[in-house]
């Protein structure tokens, strides 16, 4: 299934992932029904701990924003040839095209005022403080302690201060993840993307459900004009008799227009709901 399979990629490479290709990786593939074979997909995705530069003992990982890891990289003379091979077919190449698209809009909506890094910070912010505090994950004296009783390293980079979601600052943990990013999502737009900042997709000028709305209360309109006129017809002249025009009279005319309406209305949300 190309889709999945450039999809995958495209995240795994977006991410610099340190084990895209190397381990973690899986496929599935649902049963054939009535003689017809089905697709390989790729996925799910599992294992993103070790991403946007967050690993701290090798520098060219944790740094160069640009390398086409999930291509390239190598740990411990293992290659990583399974995606460096499909990016050799040009249908391939033009599917990643497609993939990293999406992803690039993603990732600007994750950056974005307001976007998923400042309402998650936000959400998180005191358990992450309560976190360092009880665990002292960041303190290279009070490490975790192993099951033989040692003092254990953690592979992560390690950060003093967290930050908040507009630090622009590599000095804190949120700076460094909004800064390695944008960093890696510009840079691939040319290595895998198509070289040009995609546009978000422009919603249609109108639905199904506006024109039929529309043409509704067109309708309505007519009905309403051509009830008006008839009940200025058939309204009796009484100013004529009485000197006075009945109330009672005067307000049938509106009376009929706002049931028209009220009418016009209850069908209009009936009608979306089915749409929906």
């Amino acid at each position: 299934d190309m889709e999945s399979f450039a999809g995958v990629y495209t995240v795994q490479e977006l991410m610099k992932n340190w084990d895209a290709y190397l381990s973690s990786m899986f496929f599935f593939k649902d049963a054939d029904i009535n003689g017809e074979r089905s697709k390989i997909y790729m996925g799910p995705l599992w294992d993103m701990d070790n991403t946007l530069g967050n690993i701290n003992f090798n520098y060219e990982f944790g740094q160069d924003t640009a390398y086409l890891w999930a291509q390239n990289g190598e740990f411990q003379e293992l290659p990583r040839d399974y995606a460096k091979m499909l990016m050799t077919h040009a249908d391939f190449q033009t599917a990643v095209e497609n993939a990293y698209d999406k992803a690039y809009l993603a990732a600007e909506w994750i950056l974005a005022d307001s976007g998923w890094l400042d309402m998650t910070v936000a959400t998180i912010r005191d358990s992450v403080m309560m976190d360092r505090t009880r665990w002292k994950l960041y303190d290279a004296d009070a490490w975790l302690l192993n099951q033989a009783g040692r003092k254990s390293s953690v592979k992560f980079v390690q950060f003093e201060e967290y930050g908040t979601a507009r630090d622009e600052t590599k000095d804190t943990a949120i700076g460094f993840l909004r800064y390695y990013l944008t960093a890696r999502m510009d840079a691939l737009l040319t290595l895998i993307g198509s070289g040009e900042v995609p546009s978000p997709p422009t919603p249609p000028e109108t639905t199904e459900t506006e024109i039929s709305l529309t043409e509704n209360t067109e309708n309505t309109s007519s009905q309403t004009e051509e009830t008006s006129e008839t009940s200025q017809i058939e309204t009796p002249d009484c100013t004529e008799q009485t000197g006075e025009a009945p109330s009672e009279f005067g307000a049938v005319p509106f009376v009929i227009i706002a049931l028209v309406l009220i009418a016009a209305v209850c069908f209009a949300v009936i009608f979306i709901k089915k749409k929906q």
